[in-house]
């Protein structure tokens, strides 16, 4: 056996199976002094915040150079709340899931393309920050306060069944593929299934039940992008569907409660809840995103988003559309920004408004490159209605970013 080894590590160090190897640990810690005001009095609230301009998080990578022009490795993304850092504050991000709640994946890569598995950041946020410089923080109407993509909860689809507020991030058990850079351009495909496992499950009480039912991934999932990238020019168009499962399953838990993935029950109700779209319901969205660097200080942006969704019966859930207008003007050390985007419904039987506003404005004082100093304000316009009125939300924040 010893001689084996010896042999292994002998071979090993040939070109056969020469490769090198590397791992990383990146991140940053994003905290701020936030001010939120708003029409309804019981939601006014000053104090610590985080995520004003980047996300908490840290960051592991690992690459392995195969030769040839051949590579794999793995990223994972620890995203974490520095304000509320005891277990008892922190809020559930899955059902059995792990403290790893942001981009997690491994690939393989070379002439071919890049192929991803696990749960990759989608290019429909690509295409959601590529039209305005805020990022997904204040401002930037891609933010946990405001979705641009949606009026209703119909358009929650992000990183788990039901997590987001009108925005797309990323999708678990996603399969990724990425064709090589050819003179800017780029594709990807994304696809994830829907029903996974749902007619496997049982339990032996109801609560493990509800809880087997959350874990089976009711959503499928397509999505398609082409981008370009060169020179002062950056832009990408997107597309994409998600599509809810029928979900049934026959499997009745042992506790004699109703058949987990039926179309009725509260199984069927929790099902429907986590995966944000209605049994056999579908949302459709296009994105249309792009920058232009005018010169090394100015830079210009637009964006242009369309979504609709269906339930099982072909009746409309969403219509809605968005655009905006974004510029980024850098002098010296100092990044100033500003956003402009409204979002229109076409649907007058929703509960949010037929139109809403959002104005963003940002300033970053980069004193080195990995800490900034900057300031948030955002004003939304209609972000709710209220006895028939539209609510008004502004919110100022003052913070500090660092990187390592």
């Amino acid at each position: 056996m010893k001689k084996s080894l010896i042999a292994l590590a002998a071979l090993a160090s040939t070109g056969a199976f020469a490769q090198s190897a590397s791992m990383t640990i990146t991140g940053g810690i994003d905290l701020m002094y936030r001010s939120v005001s708003h029409d309804d009095a019981t939601k006014k609230v000053n104090g610590v915040s985080n995520n004003g301009m980047y996300t908490s998080q840290l960051n592991f990578t690992g690459k392995y150079d195969l030769g040839a022009g051949t590579s794999a490795g793995f990223f994972m993304e620890l995203d974490f709340n520095p304000q509320s850092s005891s277990q008892a504050n922190q809020t559930s991000t899955g059902f059995g899931g792990t403290p790893f709640t942001g981009q997690q994946m491994a690939y393989l890569g070379g002439g071919f393309g890049t192929v991803r598995l696990g749960v990759p950041n989608s290019p429909g946020l690509t295409a959601g920050v590529t039209a305005q410089p805020l990022g997904t923080g204040l401002g930037s109407g891609y933010s946990g306060t405001f979705g641009r993509l949606g009026t209703t909860t119909v358009s929650n689809i992000n990183s788990y069944e039901g997590n987001g507020t009108g925005r797309i991030i990323r999708h678990e058990k996603t399969i990724q593929y990425t064709t090589p850079n050819l003179e800017g351009v780029t594709a990807t495909v994304e696809y994830a299934a829907k029903n996974f496992n749902a007619n496997k499950v049982a339990a032996a009480t109801a609560t493990a039940a509800a809880t087997d039912a959350s874990a089976s991934n009711t959503n499928g999932y397509l999505g398609l992008a082409a981008a370009y990238n060169k020179g002062p020019v950056n832009a990408i168009l997107y597309s994409g569907k998600a599509t809810a499962g029928s979900s049934t399953g026959t499997t009745a838990n042992a506790s004699g409660g109703t058949a987990i993935g039926a179309t009725t029950g509260a199984n069927s109700a929790l099902i429907a809840t986590n995966s944000a779209l209605a049994l056999g319901g579908s949302v459709k969205w296009l994105m249309l995103a792009g920058n232009y660097a005018i010169d090394p200080s100015l830079t210009v942006y637009l964006g242009y988003t369309t979504t609709k969704g269906e339930d099982a019966a072909g009746a409309k859930t969403e219509d809605s559309k968005s655009q905006n207008v974004a510029v980024k003007y850098t002098m010296g050390q100092i990044d100033l920004m500003a956003n402009v985007l409204q979002r229109k419904s076409g649907l007058t039987t929703q509960a949010a408004a037929p139109k809403a506003t959002v104005t963003g404005l940002g300033a970053n004082y980069n004193l080195s490159d990995k800490v900034a100093v900057y300031g948030r304000y955002e004003n939304v316009k209609n972000i709710a209605i209220a006895a028939g009125v539209g609510q008004k939300q502004s919110i100022t924040g003052t913070g500090v970013r660092v990187l390592f």
